[in-house]
């Protein structure tokens, strides 16, 4: 039930106490409700940057052994005990940054990272892909935050992050993460977490797939640097060399 109603439900029955009882205990309960709003208010207006969330889900894939797999991979998973565990995940949020000042506010640092994920080693992290996307054209925005994002008074900003990540024996995952936390920076020093729940899925509702069979966001205008090479047949790095911790966009 969200905080509106909840207000019209204790003001009903504060109403009905008042007849019932009266005095001067319904006059604080009504100054401590008072006080109760009037403090949402002013940790709003402290916290300065609102996320709010529009799409955020996760969809993996497990080391399985079948028929007509390969003997070597096989043997592969059961000497390293990968059966079960996570081979990749493919991560989407969507999500909108709103000022709720009435001045310009300077996004100086955004961040996305999953919960729990602990440090890769570089031969895992050279396939992992991390890719943002301008939320209402799809337009791709890069790797990370090359400039600083200046938010009108009252203005927003829609940012889509798609997460590609695999693992094997050099790192074992047994469950994918179920949150993922949006840092927000400003040029005040402010900092603001946001931890956002993942709706695991079997396929993400806004992938989509090249004519090579490599899938990214579906909203993307145009394919991404990363498709556009493994379509020329260009693998290398598709991510910059960056801890999980510290990756920006």
């Amino acid at each position: 039930m969200s905080p509106y109603f909840w207000d019209k439900f204790w003001d009903l029955v504060v109403n009905l106490l008042s007849v019932i009882l009266g005095g001067g205990a319904i006059v604080a309960y009504i100054e401590w409700r008072r006080y109760q709003r009037e403090q949402r208010v002013i940790e709003r207006e402290e916290e300065k940057v609102a996320i709010d969330v529009v799409n955020a889900e996760i969809s993996d894939i497990r080391w399985e052994v079948h028929e007509r797999m390969k003997p070597e991979t096989k043997v592969r998973i059961y000497e390293n005990k990968l059966e079960g565990t996570v081979r990749e995940y493919t991560i989407l949020v969507e999500f909108v940054l709103r000022n709720t000042t009435n001045t310009e506010l300077v996004i100086t640092e955004l961040q996305c990272s999953e919960a729990g994920l602990p440090k890769r080693p570089y031969e895992l992290r050279k396939s992992d892909v991390y890719e943002i996307f301008d939320l209402p054209t799809g337009e791709y925005k890069g790797v990370k935050l090359d400039d600083l994002v200046k938010l009108e008074p009252r203005g927003s900003l829609g940012r889509a992050i798609w997460i590609e990540r695999s693992f094997d024996e050099r790192q074992k995952l047994e469950t994918p993460p179920s949150t993922v936390t949006v840092q927000v920076k400003t040029s005040e020093g402010r900092v603001v977490d946001h931890n956002i729940p993942l709706r695991p899925v079997e396929w993400i509702s806004q992938a989509n797939v090249s004519p090579g069979g490599y899938p990214y966001y579906g909203r993307a205008k145009k394919l991404p640097p990363r498709v556009q090479r493994l379509e020329r047949g260009e693998r290398g790095d598709v991510s910059p060399d960056l801890p999980i911790e510290e990756i920006p966009f």
